[in-house]
């Protein structure tokens, strides 16, 4: 760290500089800054904000970046993460749709399914033609809404 602003008046000195950036003289930037630090509820607001961070929490100050940007983060991401399963589907030739299994936890699940049901029957019984089976993936995902 450096020798100015010195340690024992750090924060008076930081202030009175970002301070004097708005008003006409160096003497009235650090009367000014002078009176914030020593202002018991910006002392204390100060003091709360530090313990939340040594905590590791957010402090809730809309000006901390840090926070602020981790609040918009945790609020863009989803409640929960995404899962699949997968089915073995067979196609109803009298009704042309397609008729889902029980779900399967994992892809090769679904291919040994499907392998074992075209082994057993590869062929409706009643005309002898072939069974259409597919695999697929059903994928539940969340989102958060917008309020309002």
């Amino acid at each position: 760290m450096s020798d100015y602003p010195p340690a024992d008046d750090r924060l008076k000195h930081l202030l009175a500089q970002e301070i004097n950036l708005s008003v006409d003289t160096w003497k009235l930037a650090f009367w000014i800054a002078d009176g914030i630090v020593k202002d018991p509820a910006i002392r204390a607001e100060l003091e709360r904000i530090a313990a939340a961070h040594g905590k590791g929490q957010p402090c809730g100050d809309r000006h901390c970046e840090a926070c602020f940007a981790n609040a918009h983060a945790e609020a863009e991401q989803p409640p929960q993460a995404s899962h699949s399963k997968w089915r073995v589907e067979t196609l109803d030739p009298i009704a042309n749709e397609w008729a889902p299994s029980s779900a399967l936890p994992s892809l090769e699940a679904a291919r040994q399914r499907l392998a074992q049901a075209q082994q057993i029957a590869p062929k409706w019984r009643d005309d002898k033609t072939p069974v259409a089976r597919r695999i697929v993936r059903e994928t539940v995902t969340y989102a958060v809404e917008a309020e309002g």
